[in-house]
């Protein structure tokens, strides 16, 4: 497997790449992105698993935000959020269903046998990661999310051009949760690298 990133990448430089973190085949990626302390973007796709199951509804209605959900519990589980710690993960769609899951990682967390992939527990690795408001630009998402993590991980998306930012914006805005100015103010020295 190769995979070139550049020596001195840019931001907003992307490689597109299915992982799934148990593949021990990843282990040097996660290693070099560790080492260069990666911002890392995830975005969902349309899992094998789960296209076409309600022919009335696309299945990014459903699935993208259930894929980002899959995405972050593999990251956690298996240990990789722990190993490589100066990753910088940002999710898209607000951390897809994962506010609403809480209960049910925490669970699977207090049972899990092997505590040393999650030493610190899975709400202190949640709230390491970014998050962003790309689909999750309303009241019940938002509220979700704030009520786990605080502004400082939360980065305003506008997953364009599925949206207008215009409208990510009015969504983000309109619900008293109004995040603009903290949002902005928590981006820079993020995507500074500090």
């Amino acid at each position: 497997m190769a995979i070139t990133v550049p020596d001195a990448p840019e931001p907003g430089d992307a490689i597109s790449i299915d992982v799934d973190a148990r593949d021990a085949a990843f282990a040097p990626v996660w290693q070099e992105l560790e080492r260069r302390k990666s911002v890392i973007y995830t975005h969902p796709t349309q899992g094998t698993c789960c296209r076409n199951l309600i022919a009335e509804v696309p299945t990014s209605t459903i699935e993208y935000a259930t894929d980002t959900s899959r995405t972050i519990a593999s990251i956690l589980f298996t240990g990789t959020a722990v190993r490589y710690p100066g990753i910088r993960w940002i999710f898209s769609h607000g951390g897809g269903t994962v506010p609403f899951l809480l209960s049910r990682f925490t669970t699977l967390e207090a049972n899990m046998k092997d505590k040393s992939k999650l030493p610190n527990g899975v709400v202190h690795e949640l709230r390491r990661f970014y998050y962003d408001t790309a689909q999750a630009n309303h009241a019940g998402a938002l509220a979700a999310l704030m009520k786990l993590v605080p502004v400082s991980q939360v980065v305003l998306g506008t997953d364009y051009p599925f949206r207008r930012a215009i409208d990510e914006i009015a969504g983000v805005t309109h619900y008293d949760i109004n995040l603009t100015p903290e949002l902005s103010a928590a981006a820079v020295p993020f995507l500074q690298g500090k």
